[in-house]
């Protein structure tokens, strides 16, 4: 997705696209960028409040524009729970150390 937006900032005049550590984004300054952008990013983050704190409340300036998406339903994690209960006796399996489907949740 970035090669495909580098290959068409010709088209936005005021555009920069990077590739960043969403948990420390201290190469900018606060308040400084107008708008952040995730596909399917934060719902992988190893910490997600300090992922958002860098976006929301340090490099967006003030009234900047957030936009992400999150996976909301994906039968392979449903199916791979159930598989895994009945592998384990009816016992419910460990939560995978980063849950792609923390996001999903009302609020």
């Amino acid at each position: 997705m970035l090669d495909k937006a580098k290959s068409r900032i010709n088209e936005v005049s005021n555009a920069q696209f990077q590739l960043v550590d969403m948990e420390d984004m201290s190469q900018f300054k606060s308040g400084s960028i107008d708008i952040v952008t995730s596909c399917y990013g934060f719902m992988f983050a190893t910490n997600p409040e300090k992922a958002f704190g860098e976006v929301f409340f340090r490099v967006l300036k003030p009234g900047g524009t957030f936009i992400t998406t999150v996976w909301v339903r994906l039968i392979a994690m449903e199916l791979r729970k159930d598989i895994m209960t009945t592998v384990l006796d009816g016992n419910t399996p460990p939560a995978p150390p980063i849950n792609p489907m923390s996001m999903a949740a009302p609020g």
